[in-house]
Formats: structure tokens, sequence, C-alpha cells
């Protein structure tokens, strides 16, 4: 009972606000499973991340500007950066380990995330429509302003990077129902099963759509190229030239009549119309320039540090 809960808490949670869902799983298996936690954090490698990680706040400061006295007399920003990023990775692996170790916990897992789900596109949905009758917690004026929705999620981009690793999930539960007919076999394929995945990647294609989210569109379209390249190599070429003739018609349509192009957009969702416009020739450039910025910066601070680093989760401190 216990697993269906966190199961059904996880696309949930994260509307409550950031480090939400990381409390909760640690709760998690602290309560259920503490072995797999013990054996990520007692790992010979794992305790040297975290002994460089505490040495360097500790003995250097990364930057903080005091050492041991001034670290542990108040939280600094970098520090808690720091701690979450370590406990991120714990509770990752640790979750690895847990379903590794108990594959019939799978399916109890399953069951409440897909009810999860269930809650979440409804909310989702009802409030691209505009029919939410109460706001959630995580709606900003800022993502209504830009006609991006993040549902219950933190922000609508991280609602697309999650859609964008859901929708290859559920496929492949799909493609495993085929013909199975046990649920701790293939986690549920039942007919009505079977109906209720494709309505959860339809759903979640649709959300995705809104969140504007490009990385959601890039996502889509690297799983495709990847199945492409593994069963047919023709189509990964088709696809690709598809993608080039695609992009030399957007900015042959926008030079010709940018203001029909734009009045089309405008009637689109807000995700699609947001990727099209991203395709005009200077809006790339725009985007691989300002990330070349950060890859500079970046660079940049490794080269100031190349053994010690700045800290983990640090780099937006320590732009110059």
């Amino acid at each position: 009972m216990l697993l269906v809960a966190y199961g059904l808490s996880v696309p949930l949670l994260p509307m409550a606000g950031r480090g939400t869902l990381l409390a909760c799983s640690i709760l998690y298996l602290l309560i259920s499973d503490r072995r797999s936690l013990k054996e990520i954090t007692l790992h010979p490698f794992f305790l040297c991340v975290c002994a460089a990680w505490c040495a360097g706040h500790i003995l250097f400061g990364f930057g903080v500007g005091g050492g041991a006295n001034d670290i542990f007399s108040t939280v600094h920003p970098k520090w808690v950066l720091g701690l979450s990023f370590l406990l991120r990775i714990t509770v990752f692996l640790a979750l690895i380990r847990h379903f590794q170790n108990s594959p019939k916990q799978q399916g109890k897992f399953w069951i409440g995330l897909s009810s999860g789900l269930a809650i979440s596109f409804t909310l989702g949905l009802l409030q691209i429509l505009g029919t939410l009758p109460f706001h959630l917690p995580s709606e900003s004026s800022y993502w209504e302003s830009q006609l991006r929705y993040g549902g219950t999620f933190s922000d609508p981009n991280s609602q697309g990077i999650f859609m964008v690793f859901l929708i290859p999930l559920l496929f492949d539960l799909l493609r495993r129902a085929r013909g199975v007919e046990n649920l701790s076999e293939a986690v549920g394929v039942s007919a009505c099963h079977r109906v209720y995945l494709a309505v959860l990647v339809v759903s979640a294609f649709i959300l995705g759509l809104y969140t504007g989210s490009r990385s959601f569109f890039l996502g889509l379209a690297v799983f495709a190229l990847l199945g492409l390249w593994r069963k047919r190599r023709i189509l990964f070429l088709i696809f690709m030239l598809s993608l080039i003739w695609a992009v030399f018609l957007v900015n042959r349509w926008y030079l010709i009549d940018s203001e029909g192009f734009e009045a089309v957009l405008a009637k689109l969702p807000s995700g699609i119309g947001r990727l099209i416009f991203s395709l005009v020739w200077w809006n790339l450039n725009d985007a691989l320039f300002s990330r070349l910025v950060f890859w500079k910066m970046a660079w940049q601070m490794w080269l100031d540090s190349p053994f010690l680093g700045k800290g983990l989760g640090s780099f937006i401190y320590e732009l110059p």
C-alpha cells in the first residue's frame, strides 16, 4: 500500500514546490527499504564524493567566503544546492537498486503511478481548457501570459521533460502488453488497460504540446531517430531530410509573408507555435549563441578551478 501511495505522489507532489518529491522519496526509502539506501551511501565511491564535497566546503568554502565557521553558522544557498544535488543522486540510485532487488514491486508502483497520472493529466487538461475551478499551487502569471502550462509540475519545462521520458515508457508498456494476460508479467495488459495506456499516451502528448518546451520536441525527435536508426536506416535518413526540409520551408514562409506566418502560429497550440517560430534562422542562431555563452562560462570556471571545482550545483552563483 505504501508503494502504491508513493507511485501516486510522483506526478502530483512537484506542484507543492521544489524538493517536495525528493523529501517524499527519502521518507519512502527509509520506511520500506533502508538496505538499498545503505548500499548506495556506504559505497566507497559515493563516500569519497561526499568526503570531497565536505572538504571543499569546510576547508575552501568554494567561494562562500568564510571557512568552516561561516558555513555552519549560516545556511548558504550554494551549500543547500550542493547538498540537494548529492541527495538527488543518492535517492535516484537507491530507487533503481530498490526496484532491481524487488521486481514484483514494479507492478504495485505502476498501479499508483498510473492513478497519479490520471489525476495529474485531468488537472493539466482542465488548466489548458481554462475550466479548472481553482488555481494550482505551481501556477504562475508569467507562464499564463506566455500561454504555457505546467499542470501539476513546478513549471512547463519540467512537465515537458517528464512527458518526453514518459511517452516512450508508455509505448514500451503497450508493446509488452500484446499477447500477455498476466498482470505480474507485463504490468497490466487487459484490453481495458491497453486502452487506458493509449489514453495516457495521447494525454501526455497533448500536455507536452502545451508546455511550450522545446526540450519536449527535441526529446521526441531524439527517441524517434534512435528507434529508426536501430530498425531501418533508410527511414532514419528520410526523417533527417524531412527535418531539414521543414526548417527550410519555415524560413521561406517567414521571409515571404511574416505577418501571415505569425497569424497562423497564434492559432496553433502554444508549444507547436513556439517550436515552429524557433526554427526561423535568427531564432535558431540566438538560441545556439545564448547556449554557447554559457558553455564558454562553464569552460572558464573549469579553467579557474580544474581540480576542486566550484561546488555542486553552484553554476548560477559563479557567473562572471
